[in-house]
């Protein structure tokens, strides 16, 4: 099985982490955009980065070089693979490290870390909002991949139930101007749920009422929008993709019985763009047990980052970790604010938590006394002061 793909559409950072979340083992290669010539090569082990050469440099040092990359292609074979292993750090902790230098090194020189210097840096903030309409088709047939190129893999010959599979495959006429479509592993089979020779259903849970009303809704016609520009290209496969979006009102108890509908009655093949912290600490339970797709959930909490990741979670966002850090970066560093005079106001739940959390990692290393002010969904508040 091969990926390829460009660079200045889809940042390296997200290949990187999109290698490690399939856990395969091959070589991620990034060629020049002009010459063809090898710049950097990765070395995946089981989803764990092993080993990097960019230059002369090896190890973890090629990987942040190979991060400051904004342009070239890159390839990654599940044939190869390389036995030495020099990188001793997860891929999420390199990816994170990667950043900080990046943003280090545009501060000293004078520039915003988030300034777009470059045609390369300008086009991979373009590519991102494209991206997405990829990637989606990508990581969504992914996951169901997976188990079937594990088996034969694993096993010598073809077994029955390879054949069964590739016989499962619909044959669609092609018409005569139209090149045939190249059979990929990462094509469904067929007889997946929420696959059928028409179409692929997804499901959603999100806030379409309450409070939060307005995230949910704006999630949903989001994905629409992205389901209807791929669908306007051809579908993937030929397969046009359906959303089917559940109101669970911002509530983690009726976040379960949407799952239970998407699933059971909806029949649907995997979620997409599920919102909410706490919702999604219900839901995510449920689809990893059925071995269901979870992409893009609205969410920067850790219950969607574990080390090692779960195979069938896919991440869009940046972690509220990732966010908080460059915040703090920008009010301690930049604007010269001293922590102790930093204060949190959080809700009084998950979401709340999990974004106390980054800030008081973002200034572990500090000094400092930081009061939190929360708020319950009542309208209650509390006041805590912190000292790590």
């Amino acid at each position: 099985m091969c990926l390829a793909g460009d660079i200045t559409e889809v940042p390296l950072a997200d290949v990187i982490q999109l290698c490690a979340t399939c856990r395969r083992t091959g070589m991620l290669v990034i060629h020049h955009p002009h010459t063809r010539r090898p710049l950097a090569q990765l070395s995946f082990d089981n989803g764990e980065l092993h080993d990097a050469q960019f230059g002369g440099d090896e190890g973890s040092d090629a990987v942040y070089r190979a991060l400051e990359l904004t342009e070239g292609e890159f390839r990654f074979d599940i044939s190869a693979g390389s036995p030495h292993r020099r990188i001793h750090t997860s891929v999420t902790a390199l990816l994170l490290e990667g950043m900080r230098r990046l943003d280090e090194g545009r501060l000293a020189a004078g520039e915003s870390p988030i300034t777009e210097t470059t045609a390369g840096h300008r086009a991979q903030r373009r590519s991102r909002l494209r991206a997405p309409l990829r990637w989606l088709a990508l990581a969504g047939a992914c996951a169901a991949a997976l188990a079937s190129v594990e088996i034969a893999s694993s096993v010598s010959g073809v077994t029955d139930a390879a054949a069964r599979l590739a016989a499962s495959s619909p044959r669609r006429p092609i018409p005569p101007c139209a090149p045939a479509p190249r059979r990929s592993l990462l094509m469904p089979p067929v007889s997946a749920q929420g696959v059928t020779d028409t179409e692929i259903v997804f499901g959603m849970t999100a806030a379409l009422s309450g409070p939060n009303k307005e995230y949910g809704r704006q999630m949903r016609m989001g994905v629409e929008a992205a389901f209807g520009a791929i669908n306007a290209g051809g579908g993937v496969h030929g397969r046009r993709l359906r959303l089917v979006a559940v109101d669970d009102g911002y509530e983690p108890k009726r976040t379960v019985d949407a799952m239970r509908q998407l699933i059971e009655r909806e029949r649907v093949f995997g979620f997409v763009g599920s919102m909410g912290t706490p919702t999604i600490g219900a839901a995510l339970p449920i689809a990893l047990s059925r071995r269901m797709v979870f992409f893009g959930g609205f969410s920067g909490a850790d219950l969607l980052r574990r080390e090692p990741p779960d195979r069938y979670v896919f991440n869009l966002r940046a972690s509220y970790a990732e966010e908080l850090a460059a915040v703090m970066n920008h009010l301690v560093k930049v604007r010269r604010i001293p922590p102790g005079q930093i204060a949190v106001f959080a809700q009084q739940d998950a979401f709340g938590d999990a974004g106390y959390a980054g800030v008081t990692g973002a200034l572990r290393q500090c000094t400092w006394t930081a009061t939190r002010s929360s708020a319950s969904a009542t309208g209650a508040t509390r006041s805590t002061s912190v000292a790590p």
